[in-house]
């Protein structure tokens, strides 16, 4: 099957907001490199009412099977395929109460409940909405359609193509085509939304809910912002025609990136003056700023396997902050991401029991308070350390780089180290993998001798270990020297011990003196 490649979905949706049930239509436009009789989509509770064949010129029923426990509907052809062919599919589902797929949901407004319809699709849960390739690397683009009541708002990955009237006082809302993307960043709801335009950069929408409008004025500001500063830094446009951030009230996540159609739980995006926290407002500002950091990290550029999760998620945790420290330089949002970031992925690393950031085997790890401090704390905290190794304009340039060769495509992890390495001609590959595809994290101790300092490296971890593993360690030390001026040093510990020359005897030092290494530090003095 993996030379069945999707190349377009083409969705239509009928919610029933009442008895929240959906009738469905996918046309799933397909090439193959060679000639198939089955095809295998992932469904996860959808009841499969036909299946055909399409090559433009004639439509053939095909036989189809469900294997409930591997999430596998099985669809044979009439006859072998190859090259271009179209599967149609007629289907029902249900609006679940899961949080996950198409799920329900509501508000309250003057003591009577309105329900919406919402989806969530990462990582695998595409498969309760539409079949489909259910997997990150099987990009494609999207047409969507929605039949709703009249007096309802849907919204999509796109703007509103067209809307028309059809029967029992319904409209067909047509959506503009997606880019190519992943099955995960699909997104459509229904409810009585109404959409507020910044007045600067009017692709920037905030979607709310009667009563909510009061709210809106700081997320739909700060949203501008976090865009300009993405498109600047990245040097690549924002692709899509609009992008609206949308509150939500029942949410399992704090967001979630979907592609021009970001959703929030409503704390993370409504600004309530005189309830709001400065931390709220704090954290509200850094939830946008990772969620825009998504559409280009995991929507531009897509993890070709969820064990490249972090490639999505360190980046959106690092640009995260990087936002906001931009335009509120005085809330030292540096300081408190080495302690709300750093020092808990430091915490959790210690243990004997961890995981490395690249999820080891291709099994994608469920993230949760043990796998988050890895996968986000530790990778954003790396990508800081690599910044502090290669500098500030080789680390933008490797990132401009790496988005420019994947847009709209996937990648791997080996594919964003060539291109720090490619923009800063430093041993960047060696050293990525020894971080990245290893757990734990080490400790450098230091041993000052005459003018010498010596720094070796082992394992860290609460308990005693007897790990041989070794780092390729970029460790920033300060050095007093004999006028009392302070002079910066970076040594790369690649080997279990090295000495390191210090300007006369009985120098003061610090290591870690940026702070940018990932690492416990332990200092002797002979």
């Amino acid at each position: 099957m993996m030379n069945v490649t999707p190349v377009n979905y083409k969705i239509l949706l009928s919610p029933d907001m009442g008895k929240f049930i959906f009738d469905g239509y996918l046309e799933l436009i397909l090439v193959s490199e060679e000639k198939v009789n089955e095809i295998e989509l992932n469904v996860l509770e959808l009841d499969i009412l036909s299946c055909s064949l399409s090559d433009h010129k004639n439509s053939t029923d095909c036989s189809f099977s469900m294997d409930t426990e591997t999430e596998i509907l099985h669809i044979k052809l009439p006859e072998k395929m190859k090259g271009r062919f179209s599967i149609c599919i007629q289907y029902t589902g249900i609006i679940n109460d899961k949080m996950a797929g198409f799920y329900r949901s509501q508000y309250v407004s003057q003591g009577k409940k309105y329900p919406i319809a919402v989806t969530q699709f990462q990582e695998s849960d595409a498969r309760r909405a539409f079949p489909c390739f259910d997997h990150p690397e099987k990009k494609a683009v999207f047409d969507i359609e929605l039949i709703i009541d009249n007096h309802l708002t849907a919204i999509s990955n796109q703007d509103i193509d067209s809307q028309t009237p059809v029967e029992n006082n319904k409209i067909k809302v047509t959506f503009k085509q997606s880019p190519k993307m992943s099955t995960y960043l699909v997104f459509w709801c229904v409810g009585e939304f109404s959409l507020i335009e910044d007045k600067e950069d009017n692709r920037v929408r905030v979607a709310y809910l009667p009563g909510m409008e009061p709210y809106v004025d700081f997320g739909l500001d700060f949203g501008k912002k976090a865009l300009a500063y993405c498109e600047d830094y990245y040097g690549i446009s924002y692709p899509l025609s609009k992008l609206d951030l949308i509150a939500i009230p029942d949410f399992a996540f704090g967001a979630m990136e979907n592609w021009g159609a970001i959703t929030f739980r409503e704390n993370l995006l409504l600004f309530y003056p005189e309830i709001t926290s400065k931390a709220g407002t704090e954290r509200i500002a850094e939830v946008i700023s990772h969620e825009m950091a998504h559409q280009w990290f995991g929507n531009l550029v897509t993890p070709s396997d969820w064990k490249y999760l972090w490639l999505n998620e360190s980046f959106a945790t690092y640009f995260g902050f990087g936002v906001v420290d931009h335009y509120h330089p005085s809330w030292k949002t540096w300081s408190q991401f080495l302690s709300t970031q750093t020092n808990p992925a430091l915490v959790r690393d210690a243990y004997l029991q961890t995981i490395p950031i690249e999820i080891p085997g291709g099994k994608h790890v469920v993230i949760n308070t043990s796998t988050a401090p890895i996968i986000y704390c530790k990778g954003g905290s790396i990508l800081r350390q690599i910044k502090g190794f290669i500098g500030d304009d080789d680390f933008k340039k490797g990132v401009r780089l790496f988005l420019d060769r994947f847009k709209y495509d996937c990648a791997a992890s080996r594919d964003l180290w060539e291109a720090f390495e490619s923009a800063s001609d430093k041993p960047v590959t060696n050293m990525m993998q020894t971080w990245i595809e290893q757990p734990g994290y080490p400790i450098v101790e230091a041993n000052s001798e005459d003018s010498q300092l010596i720094l070796s490296q082992k394992r860290f971890t609460y308990q005693p270990n007897f790990s041989d593993q070794i780092w390729q360690i970029p460790v920033s030390i300060s050095v007093k020297t004999e006028n009392n001026k302070w002079q910066d040093m970076e040594v790369l510990l690649d080997i279990k011990s090295k000495a390191v020359e210090l300007p006369g005897k009985n120098a003061v030092y610090k290591i870690n003196s940026c702070q940018t290494g990932f690492l416990s530090c332990k200092i002797f003095k002979s």
